[in-house]
């Protein structure tokens, strides 16, 4: 067997990672724009501010698997993919299509299938979480929607999943630098995924406003701005985690080049660059997880004795992490864990913008002459709207998102979610404040932070979108 090249993974991405959306999708939904999945992390605490154990008798897992007499579907996962009932043995749990799985620090990710428009997304990733939090409470814990851990140190909350995979990373990251440790450990986020569409003028289209758009929905959605039990300067200090865990595998990827070019192709070539140069974490062989010197993957590639294959840059893609992580369909990553109050504005925001054409072409139009600055962009979203430039773009970006989401077929603009999104804009980003901003002031007001404070936040959030 030839060793693995170029040419293959190209060929990889081009057939697996940037491709169109489903045909079936039009034969049943022809005038609907594309379908949605979201991904949402949440940590549980109890009144005493003490952080869920992951695998232990009441703590997450064994809350949540199947039994006492529940019979609703929920199935406990192994690592070989087949039921499991026991604690150590679960990974995740499956609810029909949708599913539960468990990051690093014990955060809960709650994640669905992708579903055919955005209203039915957002219906059972709700359905999910309130199954979750019932079951949760039985064991005194609830849920913290935050982007970050606000209490706990890295130390305090250590590496709650074990498993090979994990444990490998925690020291690659260790190696490059302390951020790595805080992002498996501390911090949460919303994921929104969305397909290409349908041929290769949408596809590059989604692809460059998404990018385009990932340093305004950092500062816009802001929600971390709280570490270690002490107030910071940033919004999102989970967003300045993630510029120093390491540059070869996070930030935005080869926009002027597909700006230039237009084509799949050049979506396709500047991933394959991005990936080739980022550094090899691990490899697995035999189920077992081995280290490497840390060279980048192609000299691996074309240098290793370890016969590479298909398989291994598979695995090297997954831990690529990019604001937007490209899947199959677009995975947007630039997105603090919202308050549960707006939750779902987030996923409104992207599927305005992306799905309708108008609203795409006017953000492509809108970012353009920025381009040469979106790294910089990115860098100053981390504290929100202070930076002029941010808050001025994502102002405009965010009534963009508005005025679309009235254009989207029925079923992607419940009137409660279109509510909350409006609610959002004069709330928070009108008056040039992220929720971190707003909580951070309430914070320093009484001296201190606990639930009743993020509490009050939501509420208020709550009763200004009643009214």
């Amino acid at each position: 067997m030839s060793k693995l090249n170029k040419e293959e993974c190209r060929a990889y991405l081009d057939k697996h990672i940037f491709v169109f959306r489903d045909s079936d999708y039009k034969l049943k939904h022809p005038k609907w724009p594309g379908a949605v999945g979201i991904e949402s992390e949440l940590m549980y605490l109890n009144a005493k501010y003490e952080r869920a154990p992951l695998f232990a008798s009441g703590g997450t897992v064994d809350l949540l698997l199947p039994g006492n007499g529940r019979d609703d579907g929920w199935q406990g996962v192994g690592a070989d993919g087949k039921p499991a009932t026991r604690n150590s043995e679960v990974l995740k749990i499956a609810l029909d299509k949708d599913y539960i799985t468990f990051e690093p620090g014990g955060q809960v990710e709650c994640s669905t299938q992708p579903y055919p428009c955005l209203d039915q997304a957002l219906a059972r990733l709700k359905e999910v979480q309130n199954t979750t939090h019932e079951r949760m409470q039985l064991g005194g814990w609830s849920p913290l929607y935050m982007g970050i851990d606000p209490w706990h140190t890295v130390e305090e909350i250590g590496l709650q999943v074990t498993k090979p995979r994990y444990q490998k990373m925690d020291k690659y990251f260790q190696s490059v630098s302390p951020a790595g440790r805080r992002m498996m450990r501390q911090t949460c986020t919303q994921q929104t995924n969305l397909d290409f569409g349908p041929n290769e003028d949408t596809l590059v289209k989604r692809y460059m406003g998404s990018q385009m758009l990932a340093p305004l929905a950092t500062a816009l959605f802001a929600y971390s701005g709280i570490v270690d039990g002490k107030v910071r300067d940033e919004d999102s200090y989970r967003s300045r985690i993630w510029r120093e865990i390491d540059s070869s595998r996070t930030g935005l990827v080869g926009l002027k080049s597909v700006v230039q070019k237009l084509s799949k192709q050049s979506c396709v070539d500047t991933y394959l660059d991005f990936s080739l140069r980022a550094p090899l974490v691990f490899i697995e062989r035999s189920g077992q997880y081995i280290e490497t010197s840390g060279v980048d993957f192609e000299t691996w590639m074309t240098t290793s004795t370890e016969s590479p294959t298909i398989e291994d840059y598979k695995l090297h893609l997954s831990l690529l992490f990019p604001e937007v992580r490209p899947k199959g369909f677009l995975e947007m990553r630039a997105v603090d864990g919202p308050g549960r109050a707006w939750e779902s504005v987030p996923s409104a925001f992207f599927t305005g913008l992306i799905y309708d054409d108008d609203a795409l072409e006017l953000v492509i139009e809108m970012m353009m002459p920025e381009i040469e600055n979106l790294p910089i962009l990115l860098s100053n979203a981390m504290f929100g709207l202070r930076e002029q430039k941010v808050a001025e773009l994502s102002k405009k970006v965010m009534r963009i998102a508005l005025d679309s989401l009235a254009r989207l077929p029925s079923c992607y603009r419940d009137k409660e979610v279109v509510g909350a999104a409006h609610a959002f804009y004069e709330f928070f980003t009108e008056r040039n404040l992220t929720p971190a901003a707003e909580l951070k002031a309430r914070v320093k007001k009484i001296g201190k932070l606990n639930f009743a404070v993020i509490q009050s936040l939501e509420h208020d959030f709550q009763e200004y979108m009643n009214t």
